[in-house]
Formats: C-alpha cells, sequence, structure tokens
C-alpha cells in the first residue's frame, strides 16, 4: 500500500499535490492547514480538490481554527479525528490537535525548576539568541539573571499570561492516551498531529521534546505496527518496540512523506512537491 502523508501546510497550497495524491492509495493530511481568516476559503476549497481526485483522510493540527473542525464534521467520510476506518484490510486510527498548552508550560517549568544542567544550559544559549524566547519565559514566570534561570510559583495572574500562548485545537494528554488505549488497540496504523515524547529531532524549548507523552505512553502500551505524526515540521523515524514512529515533513516547505506499508517492511521517503 502507497500512502502519501502531507502535514503543517500552513497556508502552501500547492496544486502539484494533487496529481501525486492521485497516483497513490490513501492520502493522510496531518493538518495545520493555516486558516487565518484571509486563507480561510482557499484552504476548504484545497482540501475539496484534494478529496475528489483521491482517497483521503484528515485529522486537525493544533493550529487548526474551527472552520476546519466543522468541515471534518460535517464530511465524515474525511474524517479521521477520534475514528477508526478500514482501508485496504488496514486499520487507520486518527487524533488530531495536541496536548493543552498549560500541560507543556509545566513540564518546562518543572525541568527548569530541577536545575538539570542540559535543560538549563540549552535555554541559557536559547534565550541569548531569541527576543520571542525571553518573552515567552517571562510570560511563564521563568526569569534569567546573570546566567540563573529562577521559576517564580503559579499565581491566578500568571495563568491569565498563558492564555494568548494556547493553540485553536488542544486537548488533555490523558483523552488522547484514553482514546488511544480503548478505541485502537486493534487498529495497524495511527495517524496523529503530535509525535511521541522524544521523537528524535523534537527538542525545541529548554530542549525539551516538543511530543506528548501520553502519545508515548500508549505507544509503549499497546505498540501498534506504524505511527505516522507531524508537527515537528521535519521527517523521522524511531522504532519503539513493534512500532515504527514515522514523522511527516512539512508541506509548508514543499516537503510531503510517502510511505509503503506491506507484510514485510514498512519504508518511507521523503517527496518534493517543487
Amino acid at each position: 500500500m502507497r500512502i502519501l502523508v502531507i502535514s503543517d501546510i500552513h497556508g502552501n497550497f500547492k496544486e502539484s499535490i494533487l496529481q501525486i495524491a492521485a497516483e497513490n492509495d490513501l492520502t493522510l493530511c496531518l493538518g495545520d492547514l493555516g486558516l487565518d481568516s484571509e486563507a480561510e476559503e482557499e484552504g476548504l476549497a484545497f482540501i475539496r480538490s484534494l478529496a475528489s481526485r483521491c482517497r483521503l483522510l484528515m485529522i486537525p493540527g493544533n493550529c487548526d481554527e474551527g472552520c476546519l473542525q466543522a468541515t471534518l464534521a460535517e464530511n465524515p467520510q474525511i474524517s479521521l479525528h477520534k475514528r477508526i476506518k478500514e482501508v485496504e484490510g488496514y486499520s487507520f486510527a486518527g487524533y488530531g490537535g495536541a496536548e493543552d498548552t498549560a500541560s507543556y508550560i509545566r513540564r518546562i517549568r518543572s525541568c527548569l525548576l530541577s536545575g538539570a544542567q542540559p535543560y538549563t544550559e540549552t535555554t541559557l544559549r536559547q534565550a541569548e539568541k531569541s527576543q520571542w524566547l525571553q518573552q515567552f519565559l517571562e510570560a511563564i514566570g521563568v526569569s534569567i539573571h546573570g546566567g540563573h534561570i529562577d521559576v517564580t510559583p503559579e499565581a491566578p495572574e500568571m495563568l491569565e499570561q498563558w492564555a494568548p500562548l494556547r493553540s485553536p485545537c488542544e486537548f488533555q494528554d490523558f483523552m488522547i492516551r484514553e482514546f488511544l488505549v480503548t478505541e485502537a488497540t486493534h487498529s495497524d496504523i495511527w495517524v496523529l498531529h503530535v509525535p511521541p515524547f522524544g521523537f528524535p529531532g523534537s527538542e525545541r524549548i529548554c530542549g525539551l521534546s516538543t511530543g506528548s507523552k501520553s502519545v508515548l505512553d500508549a505507544i509503549t502500551a499497546v505498540q501498534p505496527r506504524l505511527a505516522i505524526s507531524g508537527h515537528i515540521h521535519r521527517a523521522g523515524r524511531w522504532v519503539l518496540g513493534r512500532t515504527t514512529c514515522i514523522s511527516a515533513p512539512a508541506m509548508e516547505d514543499n516537503l510531503a512523506l510517502l510511505v509503503r506499508i506491506d507484510e514485510a517492511e514498512v519504508s518511507s521517503e521523503v517527496v518534493n512537491i517543487g
């Protein structure tokens, strides 16, 4: 079976992908279309065109607004979000979006509060080069003074500062795990927006993985044959027990992923869509 995977489109609605999609058995879209008010109609038209040219299954990304989520709700034939579908003898289970921002922020704060050298050194290096990161750290109650990192206790006013940092499509991390370990235990292929925690190349702020610990826990518990994700804007591969985890590159960068799966093996290659 040949599967085309596109993810993290962010407004780059390249028509060249339509022909590539038509040449494969299935197209998986992992979300993050980047549908702001100006691009909304263009993006939804792109999805309709894609669905008319190929077998399409789709989940929302963490950046996808309600318009895409409503479109998926109205078109259950293409929506894989919190659903399980059979295609050519394989069972696909999907869950879009990302874990809630508050959980991710608390993970960053706890790592920095621990004083563990890899986290603190990485954060100091990153903050020295990025004014955005300095502002982000200030918003989450982390300050840097002369090479020393302070983490202030949580307070109601601090939690209010976190609200603008949230993305449109978030879920409590335990909700993702609950679906995967109760509904998707017999599915061959998991389709996710976020990779498992610790996925190589997913390290971002303070060197901490942006992957989901609940996804990691679920993969460890169930060990499906294949888990496909996006979110980190780079292709990668990680084997966890019996599970091959594959990350798709960003279509924003004119890249897609071609996955081949049969009874014997799973292979993948990055495709330049021009």
